[in-house]
This record gives structure tokens, sequence and C-alpha cells, in this order.
């Protein structure tokens, strides 16, 4: 790989492949993921069963990863990466060819697309890992993370237009066949990404104990969690808030290409910060998320809802990119993380989709209690609040690795280069399917 000593703000050549496929891959996601929940929720005509297709998910998720680590050790990162996306696409075909069935079906269709998903992201993760160096992770997060914002612009709200305009199933239909295509691409566009070796042997038992042996990565785990938590309770929340608030469907597109265009610009600034400003920024971030969904107390129609979405948008990035990158700084200071790196990557994915459990259980439990926008604003305030923790709990780990504290290795001024310039690192994604 070219050194990048000298190009601070430029991607080496692999990681801008990495960048496409998977940019094509999340506009496959980014097309339908609203869509797809909405649809469970329209076909049943129940919160339940929307919830319920996401707990699925998450499962899956999580099973998939357990099943992967133990029976893919020889399989390249590569071909998850493209055995994910087949089966996602295939998902997509079912949901074609059942319409409206669908509903009777949440709960095991949330599995198949939950464990689909998680191949995908078992290998995008790894590959990530394997293909980025160090010094440009930053600046790729930043990348990344803008070019989802403008997909999740420009995707839900053409999305919405057209479940909108064509009327019944048939709308969602064309959405669906329209991820369908862009997952064939992203799996085409693939190939050129280099090979790697096999996932390696891990051991079950060491990914849950890595947190209790490393406390910086303990930090991290729950960081990781509480921000997922936050994910889901607001991507759930505010698809029930715009249905109840105006019962269109394409008001859902036009909230979250808002969303992603507050979003866009932050992510881009988030990136290219200095380091010693990303404590105040990150504190900022995780204000901003608490601000912003203070302000629905006010009033929860739908143009409050815009507004909370272009504060959210505008002030989260500053949290979740350097998020992701004091994740991989914390991989760093394992000398054996090359080795361990899908013990790392199995891991995040416990701790990802146990947070997205939490969040999706606070709001089925509230929901039992209170009336809908009640259950929905407690689960967003509680998750909102954690964002404040996660702050706090990724300042503590950037101070005890500057300080050389709870790392086992020299403070960072005495070091030159990383263990792992050479390697690569575990990509922690910020918006899950």
């Amino acid at each position: 790989m070219d050194s990048l000593k000298d190009k601070k703000h430029l991607l080496t050549d692999m990681a801008k492949k990495l960048l496409i496929s998977s940019g094509v891959t999340n506009a496959g996601f980014a097309a339908s993921n609203i869509f797809v929940s909405l649809f469970f929720y329209i076909a049943s005509g129940s919160i339940d069963k929307m919830a319920l297709y996401g707990i699925g998910q998450y499962l899956g998720l999580i099973i998939i990863s357990l099943i992967l680590v133990q029976f893919t050790r020889k399989v390249t990162p590569r071909a998850l990466f493209k055995a994910g996306i087949v089966l996602t696409a295939i998902f997509y075909v079912v949901l074609i060819l059942l319409g409206h069935r669908v509903s009777g079906l949440s709960f095991p269709l949330g599995l198949f697309n939950g464990a689909a998903i998680g191949i995908y992201w078992f290998g995008n993760n790894t590959l990530a890992y394997d293909l980025l160096q160090p010094k440009e992770r930053n600046h790729f997060y930043g990348i990344n993370f803008s070019i989802m914002s403008g997909l999740n612009v420009v995707m839900p709200f053409a999305a919405g237009e057209v479940v909108t305009h064509i009327s019944g199933s048939n709308g969602f239909k064309l959405v669906f066949l329209a991820s369908f295509i862009l997952f064939a691409v992203a799996f085409y566009s693939s190939h050129k990404l280099r090979l790697t070796t096999g996932m390696g042997k891990v051991s079950i038992w060491k990914s849950f104990v890595l947190p209790l042996e490393n406390p910086n990565w303990l930090r991290m785990w729950l960081s990781v969690a509480f921000r997922s938590t936050n994910q889901v309770a607001q991507s759930l929340s505010i698809i029930i808030m715009v249905v109840l608030a105006t019962h269109n469907s394409a008001d859902q597109g036009i909230v979250a290409s808002i969303i992603s265009i507050a979003s866009a610009i932050t992510s881009i600034v988030a990136g290219r910060i200095k380091p010693e400003w990303r404590k105040l920024t990150i504190r900022l971030g995780a204000l901003g998320v608490v601000v912003a969904t203070s302000l629905l107390l006010i009033s929860h129609n739908f143009y409050m809802i815009i507004i909370f979405g272009v504060v959210n948008g505008s002030t989260y990035p500053a949290l979740f990119v350097p998020l992701s990158t004091v994740a991989l700084e914390v991989m760093d200071d394992d000398e054996d993380a090359e080795a361990n790196r899908s013990g790392y990557v199995l891991s995040r994915e416990l701790s990802t989709n146990v947070g997205r459990l939490i969040g999706i259980g606070l709001l089925l439990t509230f929901l039992h209690f209170f009336r809908p926008f009640t259950a929905i604003f407690t689960t967003m305030a509680i998750s909102a609040a954690l964002q404040l923790l996660v702050a706090e709990l990724t300042i503590k780990v950037m101070i005890l690795r500057s300080s050389g504290k709870d790392t086992g290795r020299a403070p960072l001024d005495d070091r030159h280069d990383s263990i792992l310039d050479t390697a690569s690192h575990v990509a922690i994604r910020p918006v899950g399917p």
C-alpha cells in the first residue's frame, strides 16, 4: 500500500474501491430500509409486527456472527462480502413475491434478513480491517459517512415518491426491485477488491472476554452498544411519528432526506477535525442529540419532526465519526490485534446488536404501558441521554491512551508507528441496516 505520510487527505486505490462497493450496497439499503419496516407496519397495521421484524433482524445478526467465526475460518472476507449481498438481494425478491402476506412472517423474515446483512457486514468490517491504512481511517470515515448521508438524501425521497404515486403494494415492490438491482451492481464491483487471508481461527469465548481483558475495549464496547440503542430508537420512533403526524408515505422520505442533508456536511468536517478538538466536538455531538429530542416535547407535528432532523443531523456526526476512529485506535493497543481480528469483529457485532435489542425492547415495553407518542418519546429520551455517557466513555479512552494507561503500551507521544501500520482495521459502521 502506498504511504500516506505526505498525502494526509488522500485515500489509497483500494480504499477508494472499498468506498465504491460499500457505497453501491449502501445505496440499496438507503432506498428501502425505511420502507421495509413501513411495509411490515402497513401490511399488518401493527407496530408490534414492525418491531417483531426488527427483533428478528437483530437476533439474526447475532446468531450468524456466532456461526461465522466457527465455520468460515478459511473463507475470505471478500467472499463473505459477496455472499451477504446475494442473500440480501434474495430477501428483497421474497418481499416482492409475498406482498402483503409478509405480515404473518415478520419474525422469520427478520431472522433471514439479519443473517444476510450479518454476513455482508462481517465481510465488510474485516475487509476494512485488511485494506485501510491507519493514517487514512478518519478521512475515510468522514467521506464514507458523507456518502451515506448523501444517499440517504436522494434514495428515501425518490422511494417515497414512488410509494406515494403507485397504488397498493406495487410502489413498495418497485422500490424493492431497485434495491435488488443496486445489490447486483455492488456484487459486480466487489470483484475489484483485493483478496485477503481467510477469517482465521477465533474462539467465541475470546470475543466475550475481550472487553473484560481490555478496559478500554470495554468502554468502547459499551459506547458502540449505547450508540446503537439510539440508532434503532430514533429510526423506528421517527417512522411511527411521521405515520401518526401525516399518514403519508412520501413524508418518510422527506424526513430521512432532511436528516441526511444536515449530516452530510458535518460528517466531512468531523472527519477532518484535529485531535486536540475531538473532546469538545464529541461532547457537542452528544448534547445536540439531547437538544434535538427535547424539541419534540414542544410539539411533535411534521414541521417539528423536520426541525428535530436538522438539529440531530447537524450535530450527531461530531460524536459518531470520532467514536469509530477511537474504537480502531484501541485495537492498535492489542499486540495480537491482527491475529484477533475476527474476535474483535464478533465482539463489535455483539455490542452493536445488543444495543439495538435494548432500544427496540424499550420501545415495545413502553408501548404496552403508555400511549404511542409517550412511549416513543420516552424511548428516544433515554437513548439520547445515553449519548452523553457514550461521549464521556469515548473521551476517557482518549485520555487514557494519550497517557499510556490501560493500554499496556507507551504513551502516544513516545510511539512511532502503530503496530498495525501495514495491517488494517475493523470499520465500526455508523448506520446499520
